[in-house]
């Protein structure tokens, strides 16, 4: 009995710390978010917007979904700002503008690598 009312307050904490460090854990086996932002910027390069287009709709999907475990262990606003940056770039691939979508894409790729630090 003793045992177990040292064991279950320990294992609560060992799981809570976990649960709040999954985005410094599991941030650098993410590797498809990088390799969107490297095919959106071969795409604005090219002058390629349909496919500029296609693949930012692609990292808002991704993002979306790997927010939904990463959302204990980064803060509200570091998500939003990255959603501000992709609609930013979605409008810039939009009206074609090469220097505001590859500016765009930079403050998102340097939000992303700074994400939960």
């Amino acid at each position: 009995m003793k045992y177990v009312k040292v064991l279950i307050p320990a294992s609560l904490i060992m799981v809570f710390v976990f649960v709040m460090n999954t985005a410094f854990i599991f941030h650098p086996f993410v590797k498809s978010i990088p390799d969107l932002f490297n095919d959106i910027e071969n795409s604005i390069v090219n002058e390629d917007w349909d496919k500029a287009s296609e693949k930012t709709d692609a990292l808002y999907k991704e993002l979306k979904e790997k927010f939904l475990w990463m959302q204990f262990a980064i803060e509200r606003k570091e998500m939003n700002s990255l959603i501000v940056n992709l609609y930013k770039l979605k409008g810039c691939i939009k009206i074609e503008d090469v220097s505001g979508s590859i500016d765009s894409l930079y403050e998102m790729r340097a939000n992303w690598s700074h994400l939960g630090s």
